[in-house]
């Protein structure tokens, strides 16, 4: 039988439950993570290449990603016009997440 949108969206959050209810044990120390630290950086890495390469006009990107990089300078570019501030300083960012008042 052919699969409807909504069973899909209901297999899509069983699947979301299932990492967040995971990623809660091992915080608890109930159980271990089955990716490693490298792992997420890797993860992240080829994320960013992926923009990277698509600025490229699809140019294979190396890895690992050295120096900077023009899809990093344009997101923390839209984030100064989107915020106001720069997005890596700490303070700022923290005063527009959690405003002292």
């Amino acid at each position: 039988p052919v699969r409807e949108p909504e069973d899909m969206l209901d297999y899509y959050h069983a699947a979301v439950a299932e990492h967040v209810l995971e990623f809660a044990a091992v915080i608890r120390g109930e159980a271990t993570s089955e990716y490693t630290d490298e792992d997420s950086i890797m993860a992240m890495m080829m994320d960013v290449a992926s923009r990277e390469s698509i600025l490229r006009e699809g140019a294979r990107v190396k890895l690992p990603l050295e120096g900077r990089l023009e899809s990093e300078e344009l997101t923390l570019a839209a984030l100064r016009q989107k915020y106001g501030v720069d997005a890596l300083d700490p303070e700022a960012m923290m005063d527009i997440a959690v405003p002292r008042g």
